[in-house]
Parts: structure tokens; C-alpha cells; sequence
């Protein structure tokens, strides 16, 4: 009786261990936004989302993800279409959405991305070996302020953001005849900022996120699923952006950070915005915290 305990406890185990990982499995997709133009849902834990813009004189990669992403889609892109890869974008630096560019590379893309993603990347590299790791692949051409593409009948736009934001090396991806541009993790879509809004500069990623609303655009890719539209963009422009005035008056007024989350008046974006009671004030904890360091520092 022990032993048969044992053996269905075990198997039990071994079943709920199963199942565990494959609820984590990631399920990556290339699903159409316009006849040409594809969004690429993938990364570690299929949060992550780029751009595959196919072309009768080639393909064109917006953002790798990592390097089991990139193995899917190289494979994805073979099956699906008659067209080798041209060119590979970075949005901008961080390995978990450029990771696995290296073997697009060796097929015989070109990577093409800011002059200043290589420094920060060898930054990565050299902090901890995540370029490595993540098998990421140096620019081979790279721009100061614009770089315009032009693939079969397609036109690109790469128009730098400026420094000071999330990293100094962000770039919008505008993809002109389809409409979309992507604006990757300064953007969220329908959802508040995440948790304490990350390790960015809080007013100069507004400062970006103005300047890429200022492109021609329907819809938006913001690295994370889901894709939105330009209403999307400028409602969470404006939930940030009022969001940073409010803290910015309670700290300049004298007010802790608990009166300063008592005091917020954004109800209005609730109806807009999800992950509202989970991560607001979160967001303001977060906002309070970069401000304090940015009056700091200056």
C-alpha cells in the first residue's frame, strides 16, 4: 500500500512538473498587420513583440528577441516565404530584444541600429556577458539622427529619440506605406507603466515618447503585446506625462510619497488603462523615486 502511494505520488509529481512547463513554453506567432507587414510575438516568456516586414526584394527584422525566438522565426520565415532576410533592426540596445541576431548575421543580414547601441551593448557584454549569452550581434551600419530604408516598394524610417530616456540609443521604427511604428518599452499600450516604471529616466522618456507621436502612424508595436493604435500612444503620453506634473508638484510642495499617492487626482485614465489597482501606485512610487534623483542630479 505504501509503495502504490508512493508510485501515484510520484507520478502525480512528474505529471504536475509537466504541466508546469508547459504552461511556461512559449508560444511565438507571426500573425499580419497589413498584407506586408507582420507582428512577431515571442521573447523569454512570450511578452515580448517585433516586426517582420516581407518584400519582394527580401525581408526585413524588427528586434530579435532572444536566441530561442530567433531560431523559430528564422525557421518560420523559411517555411512562409520565397525571401531571404536583408536586413536586421535594433530598436534600440537591450539584449532581451536583440537577442539572437548573430545568426541572421551569418546568413548574410545586415544589422542596422544607432551609433550608440555597440557601446552600450559592450557595456552589457562586459557587466555580464549577456551579449554572449544572448548571442547578439554588433551593427553593421549605423545612424546619428535618421536612416530611411527602402526595400521593394517599401520605405523605413529609423528616427532617433534622443538620449536620456529608455537607454540612449532608442530609435522609432517607422515602417511608412503600412502605417506602423514601433516604440519599444517607452510605450506601454492599454496598460499602466509597469511595477515602478523600470530603471528609465522618467522625463526623458516623455521627451521621447513626444517626439515618436509626432510620426505618421495607425498602429503602434511597443515591444510588448498587445498592438495598439495612435489613440493608445496618446493616452498613455498624456497618463505619464500628467502623472509626472502631479508628483513633480507634491515633492516641489514638501509631500511624502504616501501623502503624494493620496493626493493623485488621474481617475480619468482608469477606464483606459489597465493593471490600474495593481500597479498605479506603483507607478507613483516609481515616478516620486526618478524625480527625486533627476531634481538631484540637476
Amino acid at each position: 500500500m505504501i509503495k502504490t502511494s508512493f508510485m501515484w505520488l510520484l507520478a502525480l509529481a512528474v505529471f504536475l512538473s509537466g504541466r508546469a512547463a508547459a504552461q511556461q513554453q512559449v508560444e511565438y506567432s507571426l500573425t499580419p498587420i497589413t498584407e506586408s507587414l507582420y507582428s512577431f510575438v515571442g521573447g523569454p516568456r512570450g511578452t515580448h513583440i517585433g516586426a517582420v516586414l516581407v518584400t519582394e526584394e527580401g525581408i526585413v527584422v524588427a528586434d530579435t528577441m532572444d536566441p530561442e525566438s530567433s531560431k523559430w522565426l528564422r525557421a518560420e520565415l523559411k517555411s512562409r516565404f520565397d525571401q531571404p532576410v536583408k536586413y536586421v533592426i535594433f530598436s534600440h540596445s537591450h539584449y532581451d530584444h536583440i537577442g539572437g541576431s548573430n545568426p541572421f548575421k551569418d546568413d548574410g543580414a545586415t544589422i542596422i541600429a544607432h551609433e550608440n547601441v555597440e557601446q552600450e551593448i559592450l557595456w552589457w557584454e562586459e557587466d555580464s556577458q549577456r551579449m554572449t549569452r544572448w548571442d547578439v550581434a554588433l551593427p553593421d551600419v549605423t545612424f546619428s539622427e535618421k536612416l530611411t530604408l527602402k526595400i521593394g516598394k517599401k520605405t523605413i524610417n529609423l528616427v532617433y529619440l534622443g538620449p536620456g530616456g529608455h537607454t540612449d540609443s532608442l530609435a522609432a521604427v517607422q515602417f511608412v506605406e503600412d502605417r506602423t511604428v514601433m516604440i519599444v518599452d517607452a510605450a506601454n499600450i492599454k496598460t499602466v507603466g509597469y511595477k515602478t516604471l523600470g530603471l528609465s529616466p522618467l522625463l526623458g522618456t516623455i521627451r521621447q515618447l513626444r517626439d515618436a507621436s509626432a510620426l505618421e502612424f495607425d498602429h503602434v508595436l511597443s515591444g510588448h503585446p498587445e498592438i495598439g493604435n495612435r489613440r493608445d500612444l496618446e493616452i498613455f503620453t498624456d497618463y505619464i506625462s500628467t502623472l509626472a506634473d502631479q508628483v513633480g508638484e507634491a515633492i516641489k510642495d514638501g509631500k511624502s510619497l504616501e501623502e503624494t499617492q493620496q493626493g493623485m487626482q488621474m481617475d480619468r485614465f482608469k477606464k483606459h488603462l489597465g493593471n490600474w489597482d495593481a500597479w498605479f501606485l506603483l507607478n507613483v512610487q516609481g515616478a516620486y523615486e526618478k524625480l527625486l534623483h533627476e531634481n538631484e542630479e540637476n
